[in-house]
């Protein structure tokens, strides 16, 4: 009855959660786009973390978790190189990423047919993304903010609420898509300027389509945020200490804690820093995903 009871609660929040992420994209995307990574970027990684890493979903672990650790440790590596300056090719991290998702697939696949088809699969699609490096990482920007929806559709037990859920998710992606305030590409925060934006989320689309797809990625970012920062981890009983230890609880908190204020000092710094080093997060997602189709076909390994 008391699961019952926090499940409801727990999905309560959601459409909530997805009206105030539509009005904010709507009203000011730039500000969503801005402090939204540098306020909930850090929740959202701890929360990824314990829901794909720590609880091993579908029994994701052991040595294809430690080899899908390695690629992408080299990714951040090469990340963090890159802010020193550093030129560093992106089918470089792009190769990793694509090295992740294949030990995830060959590891959770059952046989040794189901390996090599699922081997021969990521090799394929790994080389044309390679080929095409720079609009497959500007896809999979776009495509990972949906990444935390998918997989709460899957592991919700509630048909009811996922229905409700990406009722709520589509209508509010429509009104942010349809907003016809000031355009994104003429406005600036300090620094923060809405034509680079629009450049880099929407390359070559005139107006109104560059505004509208640059509005939907806020709004898809801000729901993903909130997904993994409360909404996946808090279907679990077990609580942050116990998931981390008391020493990794304090290192969370120091975290959340420090980006925010050097956001508040130097805002346009700290996003782009902390987007360059939580990249392989999003590479995690898709190899916990590629490991529980490989799996079981399905995303219902929670």
């Amino acid at each position: 009855m008391e699961a019952a009871v926090a499940e409801r609660a727990w999905n309560a929040r959601l459409p909530l959660a997805i009206a105030v992420a539509a009005l904010l994209a709507a009203v000011a995307p730039l500000g969503a786009l801005l402090i939204g990574p540098i306020v909930f970027g850090v929740p959202h990684v701890i929360g990824d973390m314990r829901a794909l890493w720590l609880r091993k979903p579908g029994g994701f672990g052991g040595a294809t978790a430690a080899c899908v650790a390695l690629a992408l440790l080299a990714m951040t590596l090469l990340r963090i190189v890159l802010l020193t300056g550093a030129p560093i090719p992106i089918e470089a991290e792009l190769a990793c990423g694509i090295a992740a998702v294949a030990c995830a697939a060959i590891g959770g696949a059952r046989g040794r047919r189901s390996r090599l088809y699922w081997a021969l699969g990521v090799a394929v699609l790994g080389g044309l993304a390679l080929l095409a490096a720079r609009e497959t990482l500007l896809l999979l920007a776009h495509a990972h903010n949906l990444v935390a929806l998918l997989l709460w559709l899957a592991w919700s037990p509630s048909r009811g609420s996922r229905r409700g859920v990406l009722l709520f998710y589509i209508v509010g992606a429509a009104c942010v898509a349809a907003a016809s305030n000031a355009s994104v590409g003429r406005e600036a925060l300090g620094a923060f300027d809405g034509a680079r934006l629009v450049r880099e989320l929407a390359p070559g689309l005139e107006n109104p389509l560059g505004d509208a797809l640059v509005r939907s990625f806020a709004f898809a970012q801000l729901v993903h945020y909130g997904i993994w920062s409360w909404q996946l981890p808090g279907g679990s009983r077990t609580t942050l200490r116990q998931d981390f230890g008391l020493r990794g609880l304090w290192l969370c908190a120091l975290v959340c804690i420090a980006v925010p204020i050097c956001g508040w000092f130097a805002p346009v710094e700290t996003r782009s820093t902390y987007l360059q080093i939580a990249i392989a997060h999003g590479w995690i997602e898709l190899s916990v995903i590629a490991y529980l189709l490989a799996r079981s076909g399905t995303l219902r390994g929670s």
